[in-house]
């Protein structure tokens, strides 16, 4: 086991590009599944939790990652690398997969669990949290059903993926304004929708 360890850290130095590995995997078909691996190893939480922010369900998060993934693997021997990072690559993989499974749902595909109260909430914690908490994440992704995909994947994008506007702009095709505008929009709202919910609570005590 200890050995096995040490081979797959010579392999994959921490400090290794996602792009170097993508090098290996090209120049060295024996170690095609190991490079593979590595990245899915290194990106899956993400890809997940960009699903999960968008449809607060895990199941589909995780069956949508899978398809990703099974993306990646067939454009990895044809994709220009090192044109850009390997992220926002990944990035426009994800958020046009979830796109996809968005039209692919007859009925309103439910909204991510998201909001800067919670915006770090991952879908595998199981943290206990308090009623007022539990309340609070409630009343947040209701909020975020009434956004609209475009305005929910901007956000994704600036709070959970970390991109620059610049980098978002160039994911979703829209100039950076329309994607200031649009995050700054979408939060607007977002307040204004739990501010109404926590008037009408209030009001029925």
């Amino acid at each position: 086991m200890q050995c096995r360890d040490k081979r797959r850290v010579e392999l994959f130095p921490v400090s290794m590009d996602d792009w170097d590995i993508v090098k290996m995997l090209r120049t060295t078909p024996e170690n095609r599944n190991r490079c593979l691996s590595e990245l899915i190893k290194r990106h899956y939480a993400l890809v997940v939790n960009i699903g999960f922010r968008f449809f607060s369900d895990r199941q589909i998060a995780e069956d949508m990652a899978q398809e990703v993934f099974l993306k990646v693997h067939n454009t990895l021997e044809r994709v220009s690398v090192g044109k850009q990072p390997f992220i926002n690559w990944l990035c426009r993989i994800t958020t046009n997969t979830c796109r996809s499974w968005y039209r692919r749902q007859a009925s309103e595909s439910r909204a991510l669990d998201e909001k800067k109260i919670d915006f770090w909430h991952s879908a595998y914690e199981n943290t206990d949290r308090g009623q007022e908490d539990r309340d609070a994440i409630f009343h947040v992704n209701n909020t975020l059903q009434k956004l609209s995909p475009k305005e929910r994947m901007s956000l994704i994008l600036t709070y959970i993926a970390e991109l620059p506007t610049s980098e978002i702009a160039a994911i979703m095709n829209l100039p950076e304004y329309s994607v200031r505008r649009l995050v700054n929009r979408s939060e607007e709202a977002m307040r204004k929708q739990l501010a109404q919910q926590r008037l009408e609570k209030y009001a029925l005590v």
